[in-house]
Protein backbone atom coordinates (compact mmCIF):
# COMPACT_ATOMS: atom_id res chain seq x y z
CA UNK A 1 0.00 0.00 0.00
CA UNK A 2 1.31 3.43 -1.02
CA UNK A 3 1.54 6.06 2.06
CA UNK A 4 -1.01 8.31 0.83
CA UNK A 5 -3.87 5.29 0.11
CA UNK A 6 -6.65 4.80 2.00
CA UNK A 7 -7.31 1.00 3.28
CA UNK A 8 -10.91 -0.03 2.90
CA UNK A 9 -12.22 -2.75 5.24
CA UNK A 10 -15.15 -5.28 4.49
CA UNK A 11 -17.93 -6.01 7.17
CA UNK A 12 -16.51 -9.14 7.87
CA UNK A 13 -12.70 -7.67 8.77
CA UNK A 14 -13.84 -4.68 10.75
CA UNK A 15 -16.08 -7.59 12.86
CA UNK A 16 -12.80 -9.45 13.28
CA UNK A 17 -10.73 -6.73 14.45
CA UNK A 18 -13.25 -5.42 17.09
CA UNK A 19 -12.01 -8.15 19.27
CA UNK A 20 -9.27 -6.48 21.91
CA UNK A 21 -7.16 -9.40 21.60
CA UNK A 22 -6.68 -9.55 18.01
CA UNK A 23 -5.57 -5.82 17.92
CA UNK A 24 -3.00 -6.69 20.19
CA UNK A 25 -1.95 -9.53 18.21
CA UNK A 26 -1.85 -7.29 14.98
CA UNK A 27 0.50 -4.76 17.21
CA UNK A 28 2.59 -6.98 18.22
CA UNK A 29 2.98 -8.36 14.46
CA UNK A 30 4.18 -4.91 14.02
CA UNK A 31 7.90 -5.50 14.60
CA UNK A 32 8.63 -9.01 13.25
CA UNK A 33 7.39 -12.43 12.61
CA UNK A 34 6.34 -14.05 15.30
CA UNK A 35 5.14 -18.05 16.54
CA UNK A 36 1.80 -18.24 18.63
CA UNK A 37 3.72 -19.31 21.72
CA UNK A 38 5.69 -15.53 21.51
CA UNK A 39 1.92 -14.20 20.27
CA UNK A 40 0.44 -15.87 23.11
CA UNK A 41 3.01 -14.20 25.62
CA UNK A 42 2.99 -10.33 23.73
CA UNK A 43 -0.49 -10.41 24.36
CA UNK A 44 -0.91 -12.58 28.03
CA UNK A 45 -3.14 -14.99 26.42
CA UNK A 46 -3.25 -19.07 26.37
CA UNK A 47 -1.82 -20.71 23.45
CA UNK A 48 -5.05 -21.95 22.06
CA UNK A 49 -6.89 -18.82 22.43
CA UNK A 50 -4.31 -17.25 20.49
CA UNK A 51 -4.17 -20.13 17.87
CA UNK A 52 -8.02 -19.03 17.26
CA UNK A 53 -7.58 -15.45 17.22
CA UNK A 54 -4.64 -15.97 14.26
CA UNK A 55 -7.14 -18.48 12.18
CA UNK A 56 -9.86 -15.68 12.09
CA UNK A 57 -7.16 -13.17 11.59
CA UNK A 58 -6.01 -15.09 8.47
CA UNK A 59 -9.18 -16.05 7.24
CA UNK A 60 -9.79 -12.24 6.42
CA UNK A 61 -6.93 -11.29 5.20
CA UNK A 62 -5.15 -9.49 7.47
CA UNK A 63 -2.30 -12.44 8.83
CA UNK A 64 -0.66 -14.74 6.82
CA UNK A 65 0.93 -18.08 8.24
CA UNK A 66 4.51 -19.00 7.32
CA UNK A 67 6.61 -22.41 7.70
CA UNK A 68 10.11 -22.57 7.58
CA UNK A 69 13.11 -25.24 6.79
CA UNK A 70 12.89 -26.15 10.26
CA UNK A 71 8.71 -27.12 10.33
CA UNK A 72 8.40 -23.54 13.05
CA UNK A 73 5.29 -21.95 12.28
CA UNK A 74 5.53 -18.13 12.00
CA UNK A 75 2.84 -15.49 11.65
CA UNK A 76 3.43 -12.32 9.96
CA UNK A 77 0.85 -8.95 9.07
CA UNK A 78 -0.06 -9.13 5.15
CA UNK A 79 0.33 -5.42 3.61
CA UNK A 80 -3.61 -4.77 4.44
CA UNK A 81 -2.92 -6.20 8.35
CA UNK A 82 0.20 -3.46 8.32
CA UNK A 83 -2.06 -0.65 6.99
CA UNK A 84 -4.37 -1.16 9.76
CA UNK A 85 -1.89 -0.91 13.35
CA UNK A 86 0.57 1.44 11.34
CA UNK A 87 -0.16 4.90 11.85
CA UNK A 88 1.33 7.85 10.03
CA UNK A 89 3.50 9.35 12.58
CA UNK A 90 4.22 12.97 10.31
CA UNK A 91 0.52 13.50 10.34
CA UNK A 92 0.44 13.07 14.22
CA UNK A 93 3.16 15.25 14.26
CA UNK A 94 1.98 17.91 12.34
CA UNK A 95 -1.40 18.16 13.96
CA UNK A 96 0.23 18.19 17.51
CA UNK A 97 2.67 21.01 16.20
CA UNK A 98 -0.28 22.99 14.57
CA UNK A 99 -2.02 22.55 17.94
CA UNK A 100 0.81 24.12 19.82
CA UNK A 101 1.75 27.02 17.02
CA UNK A 102 -1.83 27.83 17.51
CA UNK A 103 -2.20 27.74 21.20
CA UNK A 104 1.25 29.83 21.41
CA UNK A 105 -0.01 32.40 18.74
CA UNK A 106 -2.93 32.89 20.76
CA UNK A 107 -1.43 33.14 24.07
CA UNK A 108 1.35 35.93 22.77
CA UNK A 109 -1.68 37.76 21.35
CA UNK A 110 -3.22 37.87 24.37
CA UNK A 111 -0.50 38.52 26.53
CA UNK A 112 0.11 41.18 23.94
CA UNK A 113 -3.61 42.81 24.02
CA UNK A 114 -3.50 42.73 28.52
CA UNK A 115 -0.05 45.00 27.80
CA UNK A 116 -1.35 47.03 25.03
CA UNK A 117 -5.17 47.72 26.25
CA UNK A 118 -7.10 49.90 22.84
CA UNK A 119 -6.89 53.49 24.06
CA UNK A 120 -9.97 54.77 24.33
CA UNK A 121 -8.19 58.32 24.68
CA UNK A 122 -5.81 60.57 23.32
CA UNK A 123 -2.71 60.98 25.47
CA UNK A 124 -3.98 64.88 26.21
CA UNK A 125 -7.43 63.64 27.64
CA UNK A 126 -9.62 64.27 24.65
CA UNK A 127 -11.44 61.13 23.10
CA UNK A 128 -10.80 60.07 19.10
CA UNK A 129 -13.00 61.76 16.90
CA UNK A 130 -15.93 59.78 15.80
CA UNK A 131 -15.02 57.31 18.62
CA UNK A 132 -17.68 55.51 19.98
CA UNK A 133 -18.88 57.20 23.45
CA UNK A 134 -18.24 53.52 25.81
CA UNK A 135 -15.90 50.71 24.89
CA UNK A 136 -16.82 47.80 22.90
CA UNK A 137 -18.28 44.97 25.67
CA UNK A 138 -15.84 42.54 24.32
CA UNK A 139 -12.49 43.41 22.64
CA UNK A 140 -12.22 41.54 19.33
CA UNK A 141 -8.28 41.36 19.43
CA UNK A 142 -8.49 39.93 22.56
CA UNK A 143 -11.71 37.61 21.78
CA UNK A 144 -9.38 36.23 18.59
CA UNK A 145 -6.67 35.39 20.77
CA UNK A 146 -8.48 33.49 23.51
CA UNK A 147 -10.15 31.52 20.50
CA UNK A 148 -6.88 30.60 18.88
CA UNK A 149 -5.52 29.78 22.03
CA UNK A 150 -8.33 27.38 22.87
CA UNK A 151 -8.27 25.73 19.22
CA UNK A 152 -4.76 25.25 19.43
CA UNK A 153 -4.82 23.63 22.97
CA UNK A 154 -7.70 21.59 21.02
CA UNK A 155 -5.65 20.57 18.13
CA UNK A 156 -2.32 19.69 20.46
CA UNK A 157 -5.08 17.78 22.66
CA UNK A 158 -6.71 15.34 19.92
CA UNK A 159 -2.38 14.91 18.10
CA UNK A 160 -1.37 14.09 22.13
CA UNK A 161 -4.58 11.65 22.58
CA UNK A 162 -4.16 9.91 18.96
CA UNK A 163 -0.39 9.13 19.62
CA UNK A 164 -1.47 7.52 22.46
CA UNK A 165 -4.22 5.58 21.54
CA UNK A 166 -1.82 4.90 18.53
CA UNK A 167 0.65 3.83 20.21
CA UNK A 168 3.04 6.29 18.20
CA UNK A 169 6.33 6.59 19.74
CA UNK A 170 6.40 10.04 18.26
CA UNK A 171 4.36 12.02 20.70
CA UNK A 172 5.09 9.83 23.99
CA UNK A 173 4.83 11.90 27.29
Amino acid sequence: MSEGSETHLTYGQLQVIAVPSRLKLLRALTQRRLTVTELADAAGLAKSTTHGHLLELERVGLVKRLEDERLWVYHELTPLGRSIVSSNPWRLVVLFSAGMLFALTGLLVVVWRWLHPPHTELPWGLPPIGAPPEAPLVDPILAAGTVLALVGIALAGCGWWASRRLGSPTLRA
